[in-house]
């Protein structure tokens, strides 16, 4: 984990929003951004 990066998460993935909305992923490997700012 970079201090200045994104989470690196390997693959396959399921994100669960709060709202219960569930994301995947088939790839091996997901970038997910930890600024908060990026927009859904």
């Amino acid at each position: 984990m970079n201090a200045n990066g994104p989470l690196l998460v390997e693959g396959p993935v399921a994100v669960t929003d709060d709202d219960g909305t569930t994301s995947t992923s088939q790839r091996f490997m997901v970038a997910v951004c930890t600024c908060r700012r990026s927009r859904a």
